[in-house]
């Protein structure tokens, strides 16, 4: 996918069609939100180093610490938690620091998806040049300059910081009429991925233009095993309720 040029900060929306034909919106992070949740961190980070400090003061030993042959455990207890912090909270957050998770913010793929381990490890190398080395200067300007508000390690990564409590658009291709006030019958209907209500409501269409009991059969007493719905209803009415929660609870 190309980076649009044209003008700074041209774009407040990250507009994306999925593979299953799902359009979603994300509102990009701006500057602001990411230096507030950059701040947080570096405040974490240096409340940690002043508390570990302050701890090896009172306990008394902190003048061994001191020692160059103590530069072992400096390194093991400051150094390599500090500069491991983003992406070690990245792979168990699933894209967050914690100061991006108190400001809302997430880091996604550029087609959405959520961070692999190689998108991950990409972020941290460039963050160790246009962040830690040069105070954030690098990293500040390429946000600022960027139309997608991207810093370089964004670029290289492929990704992108969104706003995660933002309203996300979802359009699906195909849809049912909810009748006024519909209350969700299945609650677990939300485990599904967009993936498996596309292509519930791909083979429920599908059989419905057929008339294949068989298929609509196979498609229902599927969808009770894994949402471990127990219930006697029809089995055309079950796949018609799972696709009305999805819609309900996802507001599709």
């Amino acid at each position: 996918m190309p980076f649009p040029r044209a003008m700074p900060n041209a774009y407040s929306h990250l507009e994306i069609e999925t593979t299953q034909h799902v359009n979603l919106q994300y509102e990009i992070a701006g500057i602001g939100r990411r230096f507030i949740a950059a701040m947080l961190d570096t405040l974490l980070i240096w409340s940690y180093i002043v508390a570990f400090v302050y701890v090896l003061d009172r306990t008394g030993r902190l003048d061994a610490w001191m020692d160059f042959q103590a530069a072992y455990y400096v390194y093991l207890f400051i150094i390599l938690p500090v500069g491991l912090y983003h992406p070690v909270c990245e792979l168990l957050f699933g894209g967050k620091s914690i100061g991006k998770m108190i400001m809302g913010l997430r880091v996604v793929q550029m087609d959405g998806s959520p961070l692999r381990l190689g998108n991950i490890i990409l972020r941290w190398m460039f963050r160790l040049v246009e962040v830690m080395l040069t105070s954030g200067s690098i990293g500040t300007w390429a946000i600022i300059l960027t139309a997608k508000s991207q810093r370089l390690g964004d670029m290289a990564a492929n990704t992108i910081v969104v706003v995660e409590n933002a309203p996300v658009a979802l359009h699906y291709d195909f849809q049912l009429d909810l009748p006024p006030n519909y209350q969700v019958q299945f609650p677990q209907v939300a485990n599904l991925t967009d993936e498996d209500i596309q292509l519930i409501s791909a083979a429920y269409e599908k059989t419905y233009s057929i008339q294949n009991e068989t298929i609509t059969f196979a498609l229902a007493s599927q969808l009770r095993k894994v949402l471990h719905i127990q219930t006697k209803i029809a089995d055309t009415q079950l796949i018609e309720t799972v696709l009305m929660d999805y819609q309900k609870i996802y507001g599709a």
